[in-house]
């Protein structure tokens, strides 16, 4: 093996079990140790990020990290040979510059960021890239570099150009590295440390919370920011729930975090063709807990067609009312609904979460019953 190549799996590996023992200590602390005194501060009251999730992002982190390594690697081979200028004297070129550096990397950086994350949510790219970044809803500290490979490319290519104009410092570099890591951390927490007075603060209300991100990844559309949100408030971007979820938090008394993390059997019943491209699916859960649900809520469903596995989400049709069997309705669409359509019959087994989803109605004693 060459030493160029003994260089980057050194440093690839050193990188992957560095972030997994940080993202690991993290998740232990907040996770299992504080998880009952710091309730109040969980942005979702429903816990979803279970075993199967947390393995699936280290997985994905494994690939993630391998992209950034190698594009690293790239950009240092590069420095080696002179074709760009990073110097390791600290403050070579006096202090100043050292943090005209960092204020560079920090919103040049930034700025590509919220660009390249809205870039990737663009149908085509978001299908073939950000969706697995999307895959976990309720984030924890093991998502914060669950990316696909070339997205951790992607996210960094904005130090190009700049390398190309000025001389870089390695320990700016080094800081920009820690302070992204501890970012992402903190936008993938889960739980709203920031108090409520920073949103009263003209300069701290400018910086991403938890909130702000935590909104992405249950809304997708919107709250694309990386440290800052001002790109959000400029083009019109920002989540509306933002301001009212962090107020919230902060004025919660006592709540209980139900657990949704484990997918449970569901069995088909019934199949119903309601039109030549449309079906209702009947089950029957085997956990009465299916049952507890509000108008408006959806089930996230496992299933297995043709020997491969998929997640998808299906409103409920079934009324809470009639706690005899769940039903969705699903119109052709891909693989999951062709199944129903075509393949599934009555006994087939599958799995979901338990019924999920905020797009719900409280209806008022003193107004009508029925509501579309």
């Amino acid at each position: 093996m060459s030493s160029s190549l003994t260089a980057l799996l050194t440093s690839y590996l050193t990188s992957f079990f560095t972030s997994l023992a940080i993202f690991g200590g993290v998740y232990l602390l907040f996770w299992i140790v504080l998880a009952k005194p710091l309730a109040k501060r969980k942005i979702q009251l429903v816990k979803r990020a279970g075993r199967e999730q947390v393995w699936r992002e280290i997985r994905t982190t494994a690939l993630a990290t391998l992209g950034a390594s190698v594009f690293i690697f790239g950009v240092l081979a590069l420095g080696q040979n002179g074709a760009i200028s990073i110097y390791e004297e600290f403050g070579r070129y006096g202090l100043g510059y050292e943090l005209f550096q960092f204020l560079v990397l920090l919103f040049v950086g930034d700025a590509w960021f919220y660009w390249v994350h809205r870039l990737l949510h663009t149908p085509r790219l978001y299908k073939y890239v950000h969706a697995l970044h999307h895959e976990s809803l309720d984030v924890n500290p093991f998502t914060s570099n669950s990316f696909h490979f070339l997205e951790a490319i992607l996210n960094t290519l904005f130090v190009l150009p700049i390398f190309l104009l000025m001389p870089i410092s390695t320990t700016v570099l080094g800081v920009q590295q820690v302070l992204g890591l501890l970012n992402n951390l903190k936008s993938h927490l889960g739980y709203e440390l920031y108090p409520g007075w920073f949103a009263r603060i003209p300069l701290l209300e400018q910086l991403v919370t938890s909130t702000h991100h935590n909104l992405h990844h249950t809304q997708y559309n919107g709250n694309y920011g990386l440290f800052f949100n001002f790109w959000d408030r400029r083009f019109g971007t920002e989540l509306k729930d933002t301001d009212s979820l962090f107020a919230n938090i902060q004025t919660r008394k006592k709540v209980k975090v139900k657990n949704n993390a484990r997918y449970r059997p569901l069995t088909i019943t019934k199949l119903v063709r309601e039109t030549p491209d449309t079906t209702s699916v009947y089950f029957a859960p085997e956990d009465k807990n299916f049952y507890d649900y509000l108008p408006g809520q959806f089930l996230n469903l496992r299933v297995k067609v043709n020997g491969r596995t998929h997640l998808r989400s299906f409103s409920l049709s079934s009324s809470p009312t009639e706690d005899s069997f769940l039903r969705i309705t699903a119109k052709l669409n891909g693989e999951v609904t062709h199944y129903f359509h075509d393949q599934a019959k009555a006994g087939d087994k599958l799995e979901a979460l338990y019924p999920l989803g905020e797009f719900t109605l409280a209806p008022h004693s003193d107004s009508s019953q029925n509501y579309l």
